[in-house]
Formats: structure tokens, C-alpha cells, sequence
């Protein structure tokens, strides 16, 4: 269970993020893991392919998209999938969990996020370290 641990203890974060984050991602040390059906023609890294919508999903109504998705993922077990997230990635970097869609609210990431964290496992949507500085020099005013 040490890479359960790993995820807890902050030596591995999981974030989500979309394609065009993938260079900013990359400066900061944060690794991209697919969880999207079709990948970047130029993306070679990891993939975690049980988190990713079917082909059927994808050519339904969105209300039944998000329904059969939710019901996908909540059929797995949500430290499970972070374990094994952990060792894809040898525990010891930051990931991101990523798709295609720029707005999260958009994407089935938003859902995976939902899903980990209201089982105990902190996944949010990542930012630029240079815009979460700022947030915090303007809370602090």
C-alpha cells in the first residue's frame, strides 16, 4: 500500500488538465497520463485507458454521456485506481490526468475529479504555478 501512501503524503499529486496545458505541464515536473479514448498523434507517454469514455459513450446525447460515465467510474474503486496510478507513474511525480477539452466542466475529467475526491483523494484541475503565486499574494492582502 506504500504508493496509496505516496498519494497521501503529497510526495505524488494528481491533478486533471487538457492537451494544450502539455508544454506548461512539462516545466513544472508534472506528468501527463492520458484518460481519453484517442490520444495526440504526438503523445508518447502514459496512458490509463480505465478511466477513459467508451466509443459508445461518446456518440451519446450528453445527459446519457454524463449519467453512463458517472456509473462507469463508480463502479471502480477510487484508491484502487489511485494505486495503480501511483505505480504507472512511480509514485514520485505529480501527475495530470488528461483530455481534450479546455473547460473541465466540459470534460469527463471534471467527473474523475469529483469521483477521487469525494473518496478521500484531492484531484483539481491544474494551474500555472506562476497564477496560484499570484492567488496567494492577492489573499493576502
Amino acid at each position: 500500500m506504500e504508493s496509496i501512501t505516496n498519494v497521501k503524503a503529497g510526495r505524488m499529486r494528481i491533478y486533471t488538465s487538457y492537451w494544450g496545458n502539455a508544454k506548461r505541464l512539462a516545466k513544472e515536473g508534472v506528468e501527463p497520463v492520458a484518460i481519453c479514448r484517442g490520444k495526440p498523434k504526438w503523445f508518447r507517454g502514459k496512458a490509463y485507458d480505465t478511466l477513459a469514455p467508451t466509443w459508445p459513450m461518446m456518440r451519446m446525447p450528453l445527459d446519457e454521456f454524463w449519467k453512463s460515465y458517472r456509473e462507469m467510474v463508480e463502479r471502480l474503486d477510487a484508491r484502487r485506481v489511485a494505486e495503480e496510478l501511483a505505480r504507472l507513474c512511480d509514485g514520485s511525480k505529480s501527475i495530470a490526468l488528461m483530455c481534450y477539452e479546455r473547460n473541465p466542466e466540459e470534460c469527463h475529467r471534471h467527473v474523475v475529479s469529483e469521483w477521487m475526491t469525494e473518496s478521500g483523494i484531492s484531484v483539481v484541475e491544474w494551474e500555472p504555478a506562476e497564477v496560484v503565486q499570484e492567488r496567494l499574494q492577492m489573499s493576502m492582502f
